[in-house]
């Protein structure tokens, strides 16, 4: 397998090109490197949009668990300064009900 080649050696091809006629090989040689940035480029944008959709899915899971934290301690407050020491599981599925299904809407 050939090695990479690396952009200082396109660099210097072009500076070739530049004084006279590539040879077959050099030439070659530019065209194999330009076509490997071409398909790094298009790997690297590729994988930038699969992480944002990434990104996004993650934010928008954390943002829902963040809301359902949220009414978890508002029930503990209410719950604390009724004097109670323990909240029954029905309030607890209902709130959990209630965002899923403001979820689903």
């Amino acid at each position: 397998m050939a090695k990479p080649i690396t952009v200082q050696q396109l660099l210097n091809l072009a500076d070739r090109a530049e004084r006279g006629p590539l040879t077959q090989a050099e030439a070659d040689r530019l065209r194999a490197g330009i076509a490997a940035l071409h398909d790094n480029q298009r790997f690297l944008e590729t994988k930038t949009r699969t992480q944002g959709r990434r990104v996004t899915a993650v934010s928008a899971a954390l943002l829902g668990t963040q809301s359902e934290l949220r009414g978890i301690h508002r029930l503990i407050a209410r719950a604390k300064r009724r004097g109670e020491g323990h909240i029954p599981l029905w309030q607890l599925e209902a709130l959990i009900d209630d965002d899923i299904n403001q979820e689903a809407a």
